[in-house]
């Protein structure tokens, strides 16, 4: 939930791996990353190219109902209100896609709360101070959409389909304020929010979103969680529209517009990828990314990507946190070497989240206590 600072871009070989078990023995290394693909495509979601402006797509929508509206503030608002609500409800129409062996193709409310939860064992879960003061020590970045872009990857290596993967933002002005009464908290300004949306097995498109709940229990509906954003964030602003007949169209109003993307778009005004911008610019020429003065985000994509990487290697089919495990009582999964990966990942993820656990309490600790006593 940040200001858009750099074109991010993604690595195609996460991605990639949705669409089955055996791509995911075998990624592709980072290099053969295909640019003009990915910035030429457009985004089956909202039929925009997949680097669109999704600042420019606004303002042209808006222009048209600010002129239909007469520039009335309030009918402007409510048009934009309703525009977003039947928006969610043309996703909550389609089908839900089939699925093949092993995966799945909406989740359940479990599904979706382990999900929630599993960012604790991960680099992005923004909660540890130590993480924090690493990846974004002034607050410049938020990393919205770092953690969006771990839920998207994490939603799919479990076991979703891609289909019933997206990406939902929030674009305009957003500023934090009290919940009773609208009473605005000098915290900064968002001019976009992003989070992962998944398709639920009732139908509707749920948000994961760990800043929505800090407790990481609650999987909100996308309209609840645009409702919750839209009460509590949502600003005026004197909008100036310049029209196509060289007229403006003005209005004073609210106005958070909703869209859905393609899981791999990243940021409101990027392209999808951008390998340069995503992971650094080696300027020295010598062959690497140095962490320190080449990499952007502090290495916080390069880091969640290493730790993505070690999943895809030792998540066995088996694993109990897939979506749609191969059965726990198979030759296959009674495999020495299969259980092993068990043992491993599970370890691994434990000793991740003990971790980030510590890491919150010595900070609780801390804040009670500066001067060191208890």
């Amino acid at each position: 939930m940040n200001k858009p600072i750099l074109f991010l871009g993604i690595a195609s070989v996460l991605l990639q791996s949705f669409t089955s078990y055996a791509q995911q023995e075998a990624q592709p290394h980072r290099q053969s990353f295909n640019p003009a693909f990915h910035f030429s495509r457009t985004d089956s979601t909202s039929g925009l190219n997949i680097g669109a402006d999704l600042y420019q797509q606004k303002a042209n929508e808006l222009a048209d109902i600010i002129v239909s509206k007469e520039g009335d503030g309030e009918a402007v608002e409510q048009a934009v209100i309703q525009r977003n609500l039947d928006l969610i409800k043309k996703m909550e129409a389609a089908e839900i896609p089939s699925a093949p062996s092993g995966r799945v193709g909406a989740l359940t409310k479990k599904q979706r709360v382990e999900t929630l939860k599993s960012i604790k064992a991960s680099p992005a879960y923004d909660a540890q101070p130590v993480l924090k003061e690493k990846y974004d020590p002034n607050g410049s970045f938020g990393f919205c959409f770092g953690r969006a872009y771990y839920y998207a990857n994490e939603s799919g290596l479990r076991g979703l389909v891609k289909e019933s993967i997206k990406k939902v933002f929030l674009i305009g002005k957003m500023t934090v304020h009290t919940p009773l009464f609208k009473i605005p908290i000098p915290v900064g300004t968002w001019q976009f929010h992003v989070a992962t949306a998944v398709r639920g097995t009732d139908g509707k498109w749920y948000a994961i979103d760990n800043h929505f709940d800090r407790s990481l229990k609650k999987v909100p509906t996308v309209e609840e969680w645009y409702d919750y954003y839209r009460r509590y964030l949502d600003s005026k602003v004197e909008y100036e529209i310049n029209l196509a007949d060289g007229g403006v169209a003005r209005s004073n109003t609210r106005a958070l517009f909703l869209y859905f993307t393609d899981p791999d778009k990243i940021g409101a005004n990027s392209n999808a990828y951008n390998e340069e911008g995503f992971y650094g610019t080696d300027i020295n020429g010598d062959g690497v990314i140095e962490p320190k003065k080449e990499a952007y985000y502090n290495n916080f994509f390069i880091d969640l990507d290493l730790h993505f990487d070690k999943m895809i290697k030792n998540l066995s089919r088996c694993s109990p946190i897939r979506y749609n495990p191969s059965p726990a009582h198979s030759s296959f999964c009674q495999r020495p070497e299969e259980i092993q990966k068990i043992k491993d990942w599970t370890r691994y993820t434990d000793e991740l989240e003990a971790a980030a656990e510590r890491a919150e309490l010595e900070e609780r600790l801390r804040v009670l206590s500066p001067d060191g006593n208890s």
